[in-house]
């Protein structure tokens, strides 16, 4: 239940955030207690209220760092924020759930629509929620991740492009190859054909190589590969975490 309860989490965090942290809290109940089969809407408000007081704490550190260190606190304290934040909500709702699946408290004579025999998720069904879970997290949290990563490094760029005239590029096509990069890493991991990352990366640090050689592009071309291979790195760690609770 606990896949089921992260992929609510997930969705309503980061893949339909809304911008009030009330109607995102809603979105997280609703999620958590469909997902969870209709099991218990005492329980999916319990972590709908941790999971808030969760966000609160994080919008806090933020600002704090923000205020405090002016323009470039978050990006210089934004990725250690997002990280410690998941990791907490991760711990809380795992140990909420364990307590109250556990306690007579949310005991209930009904059974989740997903229960097959024992009450339990079968196992197509794990490795569906699972996978699904894992692609969510590698697009979604890894953009937010490798966005923080390199956000200390942006503002040399910017400075770079206006000194040598060049243009931006597609908007947001940076975004959409680093997706369709992440997409591909996680099937041919998953599918067992490691060796095909390896044909990816060299193809990607061939594209770039002229560049580094260019002292005028030397800024930008760095800085794309930072982000290629921070990319690259997280999409390994998810497939492989994946493949491994599959296994």
């Amino acid at each position: 239940m606990i896949v089921l309860v992260l992929l609510a989490h997930v969705l309503a965090t980061h893949v339909l955030p809304a911008k009030k942290l009330l109607t995102r809290e809603i979105l997280f109940c609703v999620l958590a207690w469909v997902l969870m089969g209709l099991w218990n809407p005492s329980a999916a408000l319990i972590l709908a209220i941790a999971h808030a007081l969760i966000e609160v704490a994080r919008w806090v550190a933020n600002a704090f760092r923000a205020t405090a260190d002016g323009s470039s606190g978050a990006a210089r304290y934004g990725l250690c924020v997002f990280v410690i934040a998941e990791a907490v909500h991760g711990g809380c709702l795992y140990g909420l759930l364990s307590v109250m699946e556990g306690s007579w408290l949310f005991r209930t004579s009904s059974m989740p629509w997903w229960a097959g025999d024992g009450g339990r998720m079968g196992p197509t069904l794990t490795t569906i929620s699972i996978g699904v879970l894992g692609y969510l997290v590698l697009i979604w949290m890894g953009s937010s991740i490798i966005r923080l990563g390199i956000a200390p490094f942006e503002q040399q760029v910017m400075a770079n492009r206006e000194e040598t005239g060049r243009g931006l590029g597609l908007r947001d096509a940076g975004r959409v190859i680093g997706w369709l990069e992440s997409s591909v890493i996680y099937v041919l991991v998953l599918s067992g054909n490691t060796a095909g990352v390896g044909f990816l990366i060299a193809a990607k640090s061939i594209f770039r190589f002229g560049e580094l050689k260019d002292s005028q592009n030397r800024k930008e071309a760095e800085y794309f590969l930072i982000g290629t291979l921070m990319s690259f790195a997280w999409s390994l760690a998810v497939a492989s975490v994946v493949t491994w609770a599959v296994g």
